[in-house]
């Protein structure tokens, strides 16, 4: 029993709650008062303490994810992935670690269209490699991966119903199984994933322009956040009010261009 690794993991898990707590959005840097990542990742250097660094690892790519950082998380997993999945198979953080790689890295491939075509090769064999593992924990039986892989396979239809031509069917289809993986998180006991989902399925909703449908899941993802605790919910709510006001403005615009259409229509039934 070693005492400090105990201590310097608990001092890990702190301050990722002091973060998520703290912090809206943003690049993730875990330094605080009760821990400083650059002074840890020096001493796992020096030392090779392989649970050690899977353990700030993990907590790099759990708070990112939670916060909107997807391009930070993937960029977290990319350079660590094969190392710490073979290194440590039955960790009990490895599941987590698996699914943030690839949930991150499948948004981050579809959404970040700076991305070299090198980088995002990488990504998208990061995000194919640990989809395909936590699809092999599946078919082993292992329950915790199970709203884990419903999240990241509505994640990965509402990516490709975007870009086909029938794009209503298959965005409904899309928002099924996020329904379905919301509803798993609930019964499973995951709240911030069941958070996770309705922000993710309300930010496809918006691509699809239904605002109607984007602000409901907005809501509950801020009520679960608030719940959990977590300091998403300030930023969520700034782009929930985004959201109403330009609604509110197409609205008004289409009134108005309805009522413009029918007043043309008056005059030219007079001028005849």
């Amino acid at each position: 029993f070693n005492q400090h690794k105990i201590s310097e993991q608990l001092s890990t898990r702190w301050q990722m709650t002091l973060t998520l707590r703290e912090q809206s959005d943003g690049r993730v840097v875990l330094v605080g008062d009760a821990y400083d990542e650059i002074a840890v990742m020096q001493r796992i250097e020096e030392t090779n303490d392989v649970p050690l660094e899977m353990e700030m690892l993990l907590t790099k790519l759990f708070a990112a994810v939670y916060i909107g950082d997807y391009h930070g998380a993937a960029e977290t997993a990319l350079g660590n992935y094969d190392a710490r999945v073979k290194g440590l198979p039955s960790y009990i953080m490895t599941m987590p670690y698996i699914f943030f790689s690839s949930f991150s890295a499948t948004i981050t491939c579809y959404q970040d269209t700076h991305l070299t075509r090198s980088k995002r090769n990488k990504i998208k064999r990061l995000a194919q490699r640990s989809g395909k593992a936590l699809q092999a924990a599946v078919d082993r039986g292992n329950p915790n991966a199970v709203h884990y892989l419903a999240i990241l396979t509505a994640e990965r239809a509402a990516w490709k119903a975007h870009k086909k031509r029938r794009q209503g069917d298959a965005f409904q289809a899309a928002a099924k199984l996020y329904q379905d993986a919301i509803l798993l998180c609930a019964r499973t006991g995951f709240p911030q994933n069941q958070a996770l989902a309705n922000e993710r399925l309300a930010e496809h909703m918006l691509l699809e322009h239904d605002t109607e449908g984007a602000s409901y899941h907005l809501d509950e993802a801020i009520r679960l956040y608030a719940e959990w605790g977590a300091g998403r919910v300030k930023s969520l709510r700034e782009r929930r009010e985004r959201i109403r006001q330009t609604s509110a403005s197409a609205g008004t615009c289409k009134q108005a261009t309805t009522e413009y259409t029918r007043r043309r229509r008056i005059v030219r039934k007079s001028d005849g």
